[in-house]
C-alpha cells in the first residue's frame, strides 16, 4: 500500500524478481500512469470511516507491505484512525505477512546508540503515533516486521533542497543519519528472500557525517547556496547502530556513505 516516491520503484523491482504486484493511491488521476506499469492499483486512503468490507479486496495477497506516511502534523490522529480500521481487516483477512515502513524518528528523543532492539518511551505526538502504528502492525497476529527507515534520498529527493540557502541552522553538530531508496528496496528484497518476519529492523547507512559538514559540501557541489549553521554546544542525541539488520538479511549496503548517494535536483 503507497505507490509513492519508494512503492512504485519497490513495485517494478518486486516485478522484476517475479511477484505479482498490486498497489494503492490516494490519487485517481495516477491510476493511468500505474496501470501503464502493470501495477493494478487501486484508490486507498488511511482515515476515519475507513470501509472494511472495501478494503478486504486489497487484502487478499501473501505479503502486504505498508508504505503509507503518517503526512503533517495535523493529518497523524486520523492516520492512527484509519491504521486501526485497516489492522481489524488485516487480523481478518488471510495474507501471511506484513512488512510496515516506519522511521527513525521514533528514536529522536533516545541519549546514545541506539539499535534494533532497544526499549522506546517517546514523549513528542509524532514519536507516540509512530510507536502505536507499529504496535497496531504487530497485535494483528500475522508474522509482521517493522522496517525503521532514516532520512530517504534517491531520485530527486534530498534535503538539501530545502536546506539551500538556509542561515542560523542548529544542530549542526548532529550526525546525518540517511538511506538511499536503493538500498530501501535492497532491504526489502532482502527481508521477503530470508523470511525475515517478526523482526524489527533498522536502516541507515553506516557512515553519518556531522550535517554542518555533510549538507554545505553538497549544496557546493551541486552550484547551490550553502546552509549555515550556528556555532553551538552539543547536546546528546541518539546514535543509530544497525549491525543486527545486516548481519540477519546478510545485506551489503549498495551506498553506505552518504557523500556517494546518487541523486538529482
Amino acid at each position: 500500500m503507497g505507490l509513492g516516491w519508494l512503492g512504485i520503484s519497490l513495485a517494478e523491482r518486486l516485478q522484476k524478481d517475479g511477484h505479482e504486484v498490486f498497489g494503492t493511491t490516494t490519487s485517481l488521476e495516477k491510476t493511468g500512469q500505474l496501470r501503464n506499469l502493470g501495477l493494478n492499483p487501486s484508490i486507498f486512503k488511511m482515515e476515519p470511516g475507513l470501509d472494511i468490507k472495501q478494503v478486504m479486496p486489497l487484502l487478499d495477497c501473501e505479503i502486504l507491505i505498508l508504505n503509507v506516511p503518517q503526512g503533517r502534523k495535523d493529518q497523524g490522529k486520523n492516520f492512527l484512525e484509519g491504521l486501526k480500521l485497516l489492522t481489524q481487516g488485516i487480523a481478518q483477512s488471510s495474507l501471511r505477512h506484513v512488512l510496515y515502513i516506519s522511521s527513525t524518528r521514533v528514536y529522536r528523543e533516545c541519549k546514545g546508540e541506539v539499535n534494533e532492539f532497544t526499549s522506546l518511551n517517546p514523549s513528542s505526538d509524532y514519536g507516540k503515533r509512530l510507536l502505536e502504528a507499529e504496535e497496531l502492525i504487530h497485535s494483528t497476529g500475522k508474522d509482521s516486521t517493522t522496517l525503521r527507515l532514516a532520512g530517504l534520498i534517491g531520485g530527486r529527493r534530498h534535503p538539501i533542497k530545502m536546506l539551500q540557502g538556509k542561515k542560523g541552522l542548529a544542530g549542526g553538530y548532529l550526525p546525518t543519519n540517511l538511506i538511499h531508496r536503493a538500498d530501501v528496496i535492497g532491504l526489502i528484497e532482502a527481508i521477503i528472500e530470508h523470511q525475515a518476519w517478526k523482526e524489527t529492523l533498522l536502516g541507515v547507512a553506516a557512515q553519518k557525517p556531522q550535517k554542518k559538514l555533510y549538507y554545505p559540501e553538497i549544496a557546493i557541489r551541486e552550484g547551490l547556496v550553502p546552509p549555515i549553521y550556528l556555532e553551538s554546544e552539543p547536546s546528546p542525541f541518539p546514535i543509530l547502530d544497525n549491525a543486527y539488520t545486516r548481519e540477519k538479511l546478510a545485506y551489503t549496503f549498495k551506498f553506505d556513505d552518504p557523500f556517494a548517494m546518487p541523486f538529482q535536483l
